[in-house]
């Protein structure tokens, strides 16, 4: 590389060519800028392209010839293209404007020259796509002649050589009556990365990549991809990625690193192929990369046909082998985000902190001079390392002493492959009895991974009744999980009544379609009389609010006669006639709406009842 002294840094190769060029006096040929598609070069025009030139003391004019066809074509996009120049020193015509144009402005050829104040020694046509010129190449091969020859305009081609030559059109003498120099560009992963990264719309995301810049640079040289507009692309979804989380991706630390190379990864291969995009969606789904790996590569061929699956995800983790990808966790937000282009951050930051906290439970299964026998394969150990590993992960599980539902699936997907070749003394089936032992075994209220994806066993093509079974065992205990983490917001909305907190809780968003009053009935009537009247109004704005939600009724299943029950208990010794206070007035209203919000639930769940097909109807017959 050769320094440069006027703030363009240092100069590549290209770089250099292409001033050279712009300095020659009198230019004889046009050079050629040639890459493949999707290398970046239309780019390079834009950024240091349009900068060399300036260093030559020259104004650029771009514009693109795709899809034009004929003479009076190019001369319009031409003159389109120099139009705006006095006002800018980079002028380009994109080609979908320009085809417009062509359309509705009458103008002649023989009006159409660069406008007269502007000299041949101070411009640069820029001519890109010269390989999607759609009219006979003899047409564009006289034009690029007459620009250089007949006006002295220096002018660089910008196409993709290998689709040009493989143009039915093609002209032989292309490089010897058109082009001098040729310059490839070739882009390396240190360039994509640095150039998509000036180009993030977000300073805080903008910065937060910046600070992971090595590892993009090593996802995208594993990735071998060539294309600088998949790598702009897949960072710019990070960094929008990044914004969406905010301020709590500062508190991921190490994590950082893990989602963002994931979801490079992910993007990357996508960008690759196209018809791939429901397996990365499958494969980025669950709460574990290094499960889905061991899961899949660990089964016969034709244990349950999924080679094509065993391949993909073989093909995946050797490509990006070293790469944080193997600790990626990211859940069914992340099928959402490339299947459907859906994000939720709140929900990857809880998956990323729960799938942590499982990790580590695995990670505490003990090691062997640093390396679990759930981490590296059974055969890396000797027997007696493994049987030493083997019997203290057994004991816990038979203990009971995990608390994450996904570490137990963690080792049950390992325990069940050392069953099935014999390593360990213990049938799959004895293996799911006892891992179903040790999830049944977790106490609801200190499970780590409640948010946990039900759907731990996505990569089963034909699941056997063991992982039916262990997978049930996971449902029922996330159910209990989140059953008894709503009955501890149950009894802090109770306090809230009571007047023990001084917190703003806004019911109607945390409630709506939430079973509140389900249990308890005596200490809800103990609150709702011991209330301030704006709590009360609190509660009566959200009864309000389920009456005009509809469906609700299928929600509030549970409520049924406890609200009628509470109404009750509310109102007892409300006077009947006669003022009330304006405590009295909202007792009263509370139990009114209360009565109307049962009979409500009630007519609805009659009404499902009556249908074929819905779970009532199901469950009554």
């Amino acid at each position: 590389m050769k320094k440069d002294v006027d703030g363009l840094g240092d100069l590549s190769p290209i770089d250099l060519a292409l001033l050279e060029y712009l300095n020659e006096k009198a230019p004889f040929v046009s050079m050629m800028i040639e890459g493949d598609w999707g290398a970046g070069k239309t780019h390079y025009l834009r950024t240091r392209g349009s900068r060399i030139a300036a260093r030559a003391n020259k104004r650029c004019i771009s514009f693109s010839v795709a899809g034009l066809e004929s003479r009076s074509d190019l001369e319009r996009a031409l003159f389109f293209a120099s139009a705006p120049i006095l006002d800018n020193g980079y002028a380009e015509a994109l080609g979908v404007f320009t085809r417009a144009a062509m359309r509705w402005v009458n103008i002649e050829p023989s009006e159409l020259k660069l406008k007269a104040d502007i000299s041949s020694e101070k411009v640069v046509v820029f001519v890109d796509d010269i390989e999607r010129f759609a009219g006979d190449q003899r047409i564009i091969l006289g034009f690029v002649i007459d620009l250089v020859d007949n006006n002295g305009i220096h002018v660089v081609v910008v196409s993709s050589e290998k689709k040009l030559l493989s143009s039915s059109s093609y002209l032989g003498e292309w490089k010897e009556k058109v082009v001098g120099r040729t310059v490839r560009l070739n882009p390396s992963p240190e360039d994509m990365v640095d150039a998509a990264l000036t180009e993030i719309a977000s300073k805080f995301a903008a910065d937060r990549l910046k600070a992971l810049r090595n590892s993009l640079v090593g996802v995208v040289s594993k990735s071998d991809l060539k294309s600088f507009r998949a790598v702009k692309h897949s960072i710019r979804e990070i960094g929008k990625v990044i914004e969406l989380i905010g301020d709590s991706y500062d508190g991921m630390n190490y994590k950082k690193e893990v989602l963002v190379e994931g979801i490079l990864v992910g993007l990357l291969e996508i960008k690759r192929n196209a018809s791939c995009t429901l397996r990365i969606a499958d494969l980025f789904s669950h709460s574990d990369l290094r499960v889905a790996y061991e899961a899949v590569t660990s089964k016969g061929l034709d244990s349950s046909g999924n080679k094509n699956e065993k391949d993909f995800v073989e093909i995946i983790f050797d490509r990006y082998a070293g790469t944080e990808i193997i600790n990626f966790n990211g859940g069914l937000v992340f099928y959402n985000f490339y299947a459907n282009g859906i994000f939720d951050a709140k929900l990857l930051i809880d998956g990323f902190m729960e799938i942590s906290s499982a990790r580590e439970d695995v990670k505490s299964a003990g090691e062997v001079d640093g390396m679990s026998v759930l981490s590296f394969s059974a055969f890396d150990f000797s027997q007696a390392e493994f049987d030493a590993q083997f019997d203290y992960i057994k004991g816990r599980l038979s203990g009971s002493e995990f608390r994450s539902v996904s570490a137990v699936v963690r080792i049950y997907v390992s325990m069940r492959y050392w069953a099935q070749r014999r390593i360990i003394s213990m049938s799959p089936d004895d293996v799911a009895k006892l891992c179903i032992s040790a999830i049944d075994g977790i106490p609801a209220g200190e499970l780590l991974d409640p948010s946990a994806d039900t759907d731990v066993f996505w990569f089963q093509k034909q699941m056997d009744d063991s992982d039916v079974d262990v997978e049930e065992a996971v449902r029922k205990k996330i159910a209990e999980s989140m059953e008894d983490s709503l009955s501890k917001q149950r009894q802090a909305v109770r306090r809230w009544l009571d007047g023990d907190s001084d917190s703003v809780v806004d019911l109607k968003s945390e409630w709506l379609l939430a079973p509140l009053f389900v249990d308890e009935v005596e200490e809800w009537i103990s609150a709702f009389r011991s209330a301030s009247p704006a709590r009360i109004q609190e509660v009566l704005r959200l009864l309000s609010a389920r009456s005009r939600v509809a469906g609700v009724g299928s929600n509030l299943r549970q409520e049924v006669s406890l609200l009628s029950a509470i109404a009750t208990g509310v109102e007892k010794g409300l006077p009947t006639e006669g003022d009330l206070s304006l405590m009295q007035s909202q007792l009263i209203e509370l139990a009114t709406m209360l009565r109307s919000l049962d009979s409500n639930v009630a007519a609805f769940l009659e009404m499902e009842r009556n249908f074929p097909g819905t779970d009532a109807g199901n469950a009554e017959q």
